[in-house]
């Protein structure tokens, strides 16, 4: 499971902030397993929960949720709304995250703002896959793509709200999980499973 942000929100103190831009860093190497999804904010400490909501509804279970999950951004600076963050930077950002999701190999992308998803739709359009249309339990539709050098598919959710936000809620996740439900019965009857 991969989460693709906008950035990574405001900083809780003045000497944390970064400004984003050119010249982006790549955060660190990339790996899976425990403690691979850590969310500790200190400012707004609920938000801590309703983050990792995503995660554990996804695969059901905690410890897989923390230990099989990737936040990446579009862009590195502290942002408190992704309003702020220059148009052009979300397009840049597209390249590193897509540096990131070929290295992680991920079977489910999720989008947390519209911003977001749609430079990741069009990023990912080309190497996107015909598929069963998907359950209509959200706005957006997801799409199926298929990264180079793969063997599998993967889906692009757009999440119907981002976790940061106080009215992120379990049926938000319900949501997802149901597209995932159907992308994973998809895939396994495509297998002959």
């Amino acid at each position: 499971l991969m989460l693709v942000g906008p950035s990574p929100g405001r900083a809780d103190s003045e000497e944390e902030h970064k400004s984003g831009g050119g010249g982006r860093p790549e955060d660190q190497e990339v790996f899976i397993g425990p403690g691979t999804f850590l969310v500790n904010f200190n400012s707004n400490r609920a938000r801590n929960d309703r983050w990792q909501m995503i995660p554990t509804g996804i695969m059901g279970d905690a410890a897989k949720g923390a230990a099989l999950t990737a936040m990446t951004n579009l862009d590195w600076g502290n942002f408190g709304n992704h309003e702020d963050i220059p148009e052009e930077r979300f397009a840049e950002g597209c390249g590193t995250v897509f540096r990131v999701m070929e290295q992680a190999r991920p079977r489910v992308v999720i989008t947390l703002v519209t911003r977001t998803w749609d430079h990741m739709r069009n990023y990912l359009y080309q190497y996107r896959v015909e598929y069963p249309a998907a359950p209509q339990v959200m706005r957006n539709a997801p799409m199926v793509f298929r990264l180079p050098g793969n063997s599998f598919n993967t889906v692009l959710i757009k999440s119907p709200q981002h976790p940061s936000r106080h009215f992120f809620k379990g049926e938000h996740v319900m949501a997802m999980k149901k597209v995932v439900d159907w992308f994973i019965a998809c895939e396994s009857e495509a297998e002959g499973g």
